[in-house]
């Protein structure tokens, strides 16, 4: 694909054309919008019409997708922040998923070397189309907690290295079906060249 974006006084703004490959390769477009009237808040807004989000077994079945995005952002001070996004996505084959997922981010220690932060996430999700060939539920909820560890064992002015260990704790609920719980630890290096 190929794009361009465009910055000013609180404006970001991008657009591309892209283009999918495989055997239900397609072009597309994609653009996204938004404005931050001041430090607090951040609204924005996006459109794909070449979905590349899909669920596998959907793209290996030939469906296609297209999306719009809306979200705010209600930033405390630069430790704390509220997200709320919904997206809508209609599939090729009449589906329609729509999402909420909502965000509260805590900063609790800032360092030169560490941070610590954690998420509290709460999402749900709706399909209007069943017995799909991919996993499709009429509704589904996630709640889960995240807490990151970040240790940054090498600077050289723009150039570092950040080491961090994510640890993942919540539930998840599908109607009709039950209830599990969800975790998970994850390990990932950042190089900033």
């Amino acid at each position: 694909g190929i794009g361009a974006d465009f910055r000013f006084h609180g404006i970001d703004a991008a657009a591309e054309v892209n283009r999918s490959t495989g055997g239900q390769a397609k072009t597309g477009g994609a653009g996204s919008v938004s404005y931050a009237p001041d430090d607090r808040w951040r609204f924005s807004a996006g459109v794909d019409s070449n979905v590349n989000t899909l669920p596998w077994k959907a793209y290996q079945a030939g469906v296609t997708g297209r999306a719009a995005t809306g979200g705010v952002r209600y930033s405390i001070d630069d430790y704390r922040y509220f997200d709320l996004t919904y997206g809508a996505t209609r599939y090729s084959d009449t589906n329609l998923n729509q999402a909420w997922v909502g965000t509260w981010y805590e900063r609790l220690i800032n360092t030169p070397s560490h941070l610590v932060a954690t998420w509290v996430e709460l999402n749900t999700s709706s399909n209007t189309l069943a017995n799909t060939a991919y996993f499709a539920p009429h509704r589904d909820m996630t709640a889960q907690l995240t807490a990151m560890y970040q240790w940054t064992s090498w600077r050289n002015a723009d150039q570092s290295l950040a080491n961090r260990a994510y640890a993942t704790v919540g539930g998840y609920r599908q109607t009709d079906i039950g209830n599990s719980m969800l975790w998970e630890v994850r390990l990932e290096q950042q190089w900033q060249f």
